[in-house]
């Protein structure tokens, strides 16, 4: 399929798949680990002050509140993913997530409902991960070959805990270009699969893989509808970083993960009511790969936390008054965690599009290229 023959984008509704509101929300830009094909970390950082982290949880569903107010009854559910650099790292962490879920269940349990998942290293204390445990819906566990032994038998040791007390995590097991590395992962990606763990092998970005890590990687991450001939360093192409099932041009009887292009430059795009974005330094964005505002279709934040209370009051207005900017691309490629968002070339097809997550289309304020 070529670039100029898909003019729409969107996920692939089933009881698997639900849509969700996903929020990231980055604790802290420190790790614990500095590889080498990581650009997600500033180890000199300092984490976000606790006091901060709890105004942002207050922030976050107030905003998720606003917006999943127009949304159908079967899309009125949100993903709160903590993130890094390695969450882990900060101080209060398990307090960070109390919070949040007692915050929840008081006041919006009954409104929507709310999943926290958490993304890590699994480079944390025993004690300290049986703390978060009441706290977390879904883990995400990230295993790397760039660590020590003793690092690794931890995460191992981690990875173990979490088969034994929940069923919803997976391990992504980052491929590593070195030979060496690669047959490790490979080995131990292979291990986790025969004792009943959900793990895959995850290539990292802008590295050359040969054709039998290639194949390996087409195997055991992205599984469909990739062409052989596609390598993950190239631009021909991109995968939903969750593996999500994508509908191209509403051909519902043909999902895939893999989309032939990634180029949306002057799509209208549904950024805003799929993503947001609070980083370590209380900048709040949309998406935290894609830094488009919904106010002028410039790469800049939406607000800061400092200010919370005017992206709430401008949201509400914006929503009341029916005159919601609707994203409009910028990019020649897509950074990729945006790639899910609803999407289409022209305003007609985007329009005929969020009609299946708006109850009130004539919200958006959208205006032809």
């Amino acid at each position: 399929m070529l670039d100029n023959e898909i003019k729409s984008v969107q996920i692939a509704v089933s009881r698997k798949h639900m849509p969700a509101f996903m929020i990231n929300f980055m604790v802290s830009y420190k790790c614990n680990l500095d590889c080498s094909y990581c650009t997600s970390h500033n180890n000199a950082s300092k984490p976000l002050p606790l006091e901060q982290c709890l105004q942002t949880i207050d922030f976050i569903f107030q905003y998720t509140d606003l917006t999943l107010s127009v949304r159908p009854k079967y899309e009125q559910a949100a993903s709160l993913n903590i993130i890094g650099g390695e969450p882990f790292t900060h101080p209060n962490i398990d307090t960070i997530l109390e919070y949040a879920n007692t915050l929840y269940k008081s006041q919006y349990k009954d409104k929507w409902r709310l999943s926290v998942c958490l993304t890590t290293n699994g480079l944390a204390g025993n004690n300290l991960l049986k703390k978060c445990l009441p706290y977390v819906d879904k883990w995400t566990v990230s295993y790397h070959t760039e660590t020590l032994p003793k690092q690794k038998d931890l995460v191992l040791q981690n990875i173990q805990l979490l088969h034994e007390t929940t069923s919803n995590f997976e391990v992504r097991v980052m491929a590593h270009p070195d030979k060496e590395k690669f047959d490790e992962a490979a080995a131990v990606h292979s291990s986790l699969v025969k004792q009943g763990i959900h793990a895959l092998m995850k290539p990292v970005t802008k590295v050359e893989y040969d054709k039998k890590q290639t194949h390996y990687l087409q195997s055991n991450w992205t599984r469909k509808n990739i062409d052989s001939t596609v390598n993950y360093n190239t631009t021909k192409g991109i995968t939903c970083c969750s593996d999500k099932p994508l509908v191209l041009d509403n051909d519902r009887a043909n999902t895939t993960n893999f989309i032939p292009m990634n180029n949306f430059e002057g799509w209208y795009c549904a950024l805003n009511w799929n993503f947001l974005y609070v980083n370590e330094l209380g900048k709040v964005y949309h998406n935290n790969t894609c830094y488009l505002s919904y106010n002028s279709n410039l790469e800049e934040p939406i607000g800061t936390i400092e200010n919370a209370a005017e992206i709430l009051s401008r949201l509400k207005l914006q929503l009341d008054s029916k005159k919601v900017p609707v994203v409009v691309c910028t990019r020649s490629v897509c950074h990729g965690c945006g790639m899910c968002a609803t999407k289409a070339k022209t305003k007609e097809d985007f329009l005929k599009l969020m009609k299946f997550h708006l109850t009130d289309t004539s919200i958006l304020d959208i205006r032809p290229q």
